[in-house]
């Protein structure tokens, strides 16, 4: 048994991962709390393997097999790891750790481990999740969606938009949306905002956590601009329209102002998003059996 652990806010990321491992035969479930001792609950056996974002968890809480998935930029300065005493611990006692970033590499080669790049990749259910929200909206009446925590340089440019006559909305700490509700504001929404938090732009990144459910689903994106940190990141520079925040109300209206171009690139970004950054392409299924089989005892 494998048991896939995401926080409920992040539930849908750990729904994609059951729905990969069990159509390539795995028998996966999914957990969005942890139990309180190592027990882990009359499902769990000792046996069993767990893969999961521990990156916030107390050590004590943490199975006896698993394989972390990091899925947070480390490199930038202040990050939220670095004041957490149990990060390095969690990564040392990981069967495996899967990095959704290319670029954190050195980084996690820092603390003594090797990491398999596993990306917020396409999977059948983000499609499913937009059909089944498409059924419940009209015509999108959103101009703008942006998701993410309020910082200054966010609100500014949030606060510019609005006042240039654009209907805005925002899901942020506070207010937090997710799942079906989640999926229908991306339905009703003609442009996904991708914006970064910090200033520097040797902290910025191409952050596939945010918005892999738009890019499946052919739903327009326009990121502030970045310079590329991996080759893997190079691949999404001429896929996607990049801005620079100082002209973002600019760049948004352009963007809405000629809807057939905007939508047509976004549908070929959605084609080869699907093909080439396939979940399913990057979880290395044989090392998972061969975990599960070292558990059971099996060679």
């Amino acid at each position: 048994m494998i048991h896939v652990f995401a926080e409920w806010i992040y539930g849908d990321k750990g729904l994609v991962l059951v729905d990969s491992l069990q159509r390539h035969g795995f028998d996966a479930e999914l957990e969005t709390k942890l139990p309180k001792n190592r027990r882990f609950g009359r499902r769990s056996h000792q046996d069993d393997l767990w893969i999961g974002h521990f990156s916030r968890g107390a050590n004590r809480m943490l199975p006896t097999r698993y394989v972390a998935m990091q899925t947070e930029p480390l490199w930038n300065a202040g990050a939220w790891w670095s004041e957490q005493p149990d990060f390095e611990p969690m990564l040392a006692g990981a069967r495996e750790v899967w990095d959704y970033n290319e670029s954190n590499r050195p980084m996690i080669e820092r603390f003594g481990r090797h990491s398999t790049h596993v990306p917020c990749g396409y999977s059948p259910l983000f499609e499913q999740w937009h059909q089944q929200a498409l059924r419940s909206v009209g015509e999108p009446d959103i101009d703008v969606l942006f998701v993410g925590g309020m910082v200054p340089r966010r609100v500014q440019a949030l606060d510019a938009l609005r006042s240039s006559g654009l209907r805005v909305e925002v899901v942020s700490y506070g207010d937090v949306v997710h799942g079906a509700e989640l999926h229908r504001l991306l339905a009703r929404s003609k442009l996904y905002l991708e914006m970064h938090r910090y200033d520097d732009p040797s902290d910025h990144c191409i952050d596939l956590f945010r918005f892999d459910h738009a890019l499946s689903n052919g739903i327009p994106i326009l990121h502030e601009r970045v310079t590329p940190r991996s080759p893997f990141d190079e691949q999404f520079m001429d896929r996607i329209a990049f801005y620079g925040l100082d002209d973002v109300v600019g760049a948004v209206h352009q963007q809405l102002e000629n809807p057939e171009s905007t939508r047509s690139r976004a549908q070929k970004t959605k084609e080869w998003f699907t093909s080439e950054v396939n979940i399913d392409r990057f979880i290395p299924f044989d090392r998972l059996q061969a975990l599960l089989d070292a558990g059971t005892g099996l060679r």
